[in-house]
């Protein structure tokens, strides 16, 4: 149960930060760019690491939560 919550409070924090950082980037686009639109200008606006790393942290808590939910 303690590990459940954990979990969930992290994919909701996680969650949240992503969503924020994706709206940063998508209301700062770049005009010119190669690839990837979003991540060029994640790149470029010095976003990148974090943006990364709150969409690890969420998949990693969801992760946890459905083990959670599968162990008995």
């Amino acid at each position: 149960m303690k590990r459940a919550l954990i979990c969930g409070f992290l994919g909701i924090i996680s969650s949240m930060w992503a969503f924020v950082l994706m709206v940063y980037v998508n209301n700062n686009l770049l005009s010119s760019w190669s690839g990837s639109r979003f991540w060029n200008s994640a790149l470029s606006l010095g976003v990148i690491l974090p943006l990364v790393s709150s969409l690890f942290i969420m998949f990693v808590s969801l992760i946890g939560l459905v083990c959670e939910y599968f162990r008995k």
